[in-house]
């Protein structure tokens, strides 16, 4: 049946809605107007479907905030922080902690397998200082046992090392340095032989202890370092003091010198003569001796030209 008001009862109407009955499609009231926040493909803050996405200003400076677009991207930002989070979390073991629980936690944090994991390399400055095995082992164990990662221990060490040795340089290159001259003050003094030369100067001291010639045995506990000053000292006196009236006064072959320079000169001569034979003499105690004549003949010498004596006639 038809009739005037067919239109409001179920036909389209006049005004063109939708039939009785069905269900809206996203209008909001009479205006028809869709709710903005209800769009999912919106293209920024400022598209026209994102007119009410704002950015708090207390998070628009965020490197984070900067990036987000609109609300669709950040829900879907959200969805995958809440899965980062607690992902690899490495649980704090608490004060009853048990040793299997520190062990799993240091592991976790890097620690190596073993105390050998940890592999200390020496600087460039310190590269030709030999490392000290027994130092590293115990350096490892104390790391090991109190967890430190492989990297961070490592790196630790190293660096100590440098502080250590910018702290310790200049008396180790003073050391070095002195190491070098004393090398080379023993050399001069005690020769190639040195040996021998120590000998000859335990022989002298006896010599001049006399009867309390055994306190020369406490001479051998001495190092090097004090010993080598002693013999530059003795050798220093008997040069100085002791060598010129020992040569002078010491009876020769032929008897005292007299003071009659060509006797004298000859005297000398002829003990040169024996102490270069002389195969059992130590080469330190020759060298002294020898010297000690030839001072002797250069003063007859000298004495023998001013007075116009011929030492050879």
């Amino acid at each position: 049946m038809t009739g005037p008001g067919a239109g409001s009862t179920g036909g389209a109407g006049s005004t063109g809605g939708a039939p009785i009955g069905a269900a809206p499609t996203g209008a909001t009231g009479a205006t028809g107007k869709i709710d903005p926040r209800l769009q999912t493909g919106g293209t920024g803050p400022s598209g026209p479907k994102n007119k009410d996405f704002i950015i708090p200003d207390r998070y628009k400076n965020e490197p984070w905030a900067k990036e987000v677009k609109d609300f669709n991207d950040l829900w879907h930002r959200m969805a995958s922080a809440q899965k980062l989070i607690g992902k690899d979390k490495i649980p704090l073991p608490g004060e009853n902690a048990t040793q299997e629980e520190l062990d799993s936690f240091y592991s976790k944090l890097g620690r190596p397998e073993t105390a050998d994991g940890y592999e200390f390399k020496s600087s460039e400055n310190t590269k030709d200082i030999p490392r000290n095995k027994e130092m590293d082992s115990k350096m490892k164990n104390i790391l090991f046992k109190y967890g430190l990662p492989k990297k961070a221990a490592e790196g630790i060490v190293s660096e100590y090392e440098e502080v250590v040795y910018d702290l310790t340089r200049p008396a180790v290159e003073a050391s070095a340095k002195q190491n070098v001259d004393f090398q080379k003050l023993a050399d001069e003094v005690l020769g190639e032989d040195k040996a021998a030369a120590m000998n000859a100067f335990m022989s002298v001291m006896r010599e001049a202890l006399g009867e309390k010639a055994y306190l020369a045995d406490k001479i051998k506990g001495m190092s090097n370092d004090e010993l080598l000053p002693l013999i530059v000292f003795g050798k220093h006196i008997y040069d100085t003091y002791s060598g010129e009236s020992r040569v002078i006064n010491r009876p020769g072959p032929k008897g005292d010198l007299t003071g009659d320079l060509r006797s004298d000169f000859q005297t000398l001569s002829q003990q040169k003569r024996m102490i270069k034979a002389d195969k059992n003499m130590p080469e330190h105690i020759k060298k002294m001796k020898l010297s000690n004549i030839n001072t002797q003949m250069m003063k007859i010498g000298n004495q023998a030209d001013e007075k116009g004596i011929n030492l050879f006639s």
